[in-house]
């Protein structure tokens, strides 16, 4: 069974956050201001020993290589930010890519929304729109992929490379673009590209056209989530959510309409959705997570899980493999995440739960027989 981890880069500073969110930040801005909102929040969350890394020092991305081993995760899927070639955050995957002691397997989501002001207190101003071009820029993306694809590092399935897409929706030609990342990488020595959508709401809308996709990730909390909320609520969310996003792109205003005073739900209730769920078509993979709380982000306006512990994740994860063998016909479960700090979701160590989340995760493998020798 391969649990493969969503990887933040955003640990480390950039011009543009600088310019947009403060001189200095980075993920752990966020976290350290973050403010307990309610009795038994786990808030602020501190790392082990104080570890607020920089992820463009290499030896913690060797260190992050052995928890990772320790945990039994297979692998990282790394988001990539690319605009019409403009690239942000991509120094340490860069550096990975050139660095060949780093040894583990990686793949790349690439992350194609919008960045607003979210991240430093829950408004929606846009401060970077996502652009798409034509053949010429597709061309300049494949070829930028391409570095990363034939690294023997670079996780594959059949001599062709894993390429996870967050929203496909949002991609004008999107199956004319995909065809030709296709036809271009078969010029390269590859036997084709498996693309895997990431979007939760992407599957369920029998509309999409999922012909191009070999896998759907069921992207978890996410994904269970949307069925927990009462569907009048969900679809004022939905409709909320998509008219605000039009006008931020076409007014390039603040706004923060629909937007929704903090929401707290039960660990146990998300699980039990995971498990009780039915697979809506052959092409969907499991995913998993270990806690949420988006509060350091989003204050007031975010989700928050209670009744989270250690010992409930371990079995329901074990229960998650058993359901993915049996039911999905699948080896593979993506993992929300390994360093979300700010989104409260993260494997490495912490001063609540130290390695707990980590080694549980080996364990549910283990009792599973599912942990490679």
């Amino acid at each position: 069974m391969k649990i493969i981890t969503f990887y933040l880069p955003q640990f480390h500073e950039i011009d543009f956050n600088n310019k947009h969110h403060g001189q200095g930040f980075t993920e752990w801005t966020s976290l350290k201001k973050s403010k307990k909102l309610y009795d038994g929040h786990n808030a602020p969350r501190v790392p082990l020993n104080d570890n607020y890394y920089n992820l463009e020092d290499d030896s913690v991305k060797q260190w992050q290589i052995e928890l990772a081993k320790r945990g039994g995760i297979y692998g990282f899927c790394m988001y990539h930010y690319w605009s019409s070639g403009d690239l942000l955050l991509e120094r340490p995957v860069e550096q990975w890519l050139k660095n060949k002691d780093l040894q583990f397997p990686f793949c790349l989501s690439w992350a194609n929304h919008p960045w607003s002001q979210h991240l430093t207190g829950g408004n929606r101003k846009l401060i970077r729109d996502q652009k798409y071009g034509n053949e010429e820029e597709w061309n300049d993306h494949f070829n930028y992929l391409l570095k990363f694809f034939k690294d023997d590092r670079y996780i594959k399935e059949d001599n062709k490379p894993l390429f996870v897409i967050y929203r496909p929706n949002d991609i004008p030609r999107m199956n004319e673009r995909l065809d030709f990342y296709e036809k271009r990488a078969k010029e390269n020595g590859f036997d084709g590209i498996v693309f895997i959508f990431q979007d939760p709401f992407f599957a369920n809308n029998k509309k999409n056209d999922i012909s191009r996709f070999k896998y759907g990730i069921e992207f978890q909390p996410a994904f269970s989530i949307q069925n927990l909320r009462n569907p009048i609520d969900l679809y004022i969310r939905k409709i909320g959510g998509y008219i605000v996003n039009k006008l931020i792109g076409i007014l390039k205003i603040q706004l923060n309409v629909g937007a929704k005073k903090l929401e707290v739900i039960e660990y146990s209730d998300i699980w039990m959705k995971i498990l009780n769920h039915k697979p809506v078509n052959e092409k969907m993979i499991p995913g998993a997570f270990n806690d949420w709380d988006n509060t350091p982000r989003t204050k007031e306006y975010g989700l928050s899980l209670s009744g989270v512990s250690v010992d409930l994740y371990k079995k329901y994860l074990s229960e998650l493999i058993r359901k993915t063998r049996q039911e999905y016909k699948k080896d593979y479960i993506f993992f929300t995440a390994w360093n979300e700090w700010a989104e409260g979701c993260y494997l490495e160590p912490d001063t609540k739960n130290g390695y707990g989340f980590l080694d549980a995760t080996k364990e549910a493998l283990e009792e599973n027989n599912e942990l490679e020798a």
